[in-house]
């Protein structure tokens, strides 16, 4: 498990036709787009990702691979936290 900088796109359903079973995934960019996949845990953090959609903050992920890409995946507790400030001189 790590903690990656990512930049929280927004929050996307997908409900399967034959079943109707519902998954819920969070976009985030980091080098590229990601949707990660919220289990029925995570999915209680649905209004904390909601909140800092637009914003960078810090995730815990592990990695994996899914249909042959690199995948992320939502580790630990599933709450993320502040990205750092840089502070940058003038």
């Amino acid at each position: 498990m790590s903690y990656e900088k990512v930049k929280v796109i927004g929050l996307r359903k997908v409900i399967k036709k034959a079943t109707g079973e519902v998954h819920n995934f969070l976009q985030v960019e980091h080098m590229q787009n990601y949707d990660i996949y919220l289990n029925d845990d995570a999915v209680k953090l649905i209004p904390t990702f909601e909140k800092i959609k637009g914003k960078e903050a810090l995730i815990p992920v592990s990695w994996g691979e899914y249909n042959g890409k690199p995948s992320m995946n939502l580790s630990d507790d599933f709450t993320p936290l502040p990205a750092p400030v840089r502070n940058v001189a003038v």
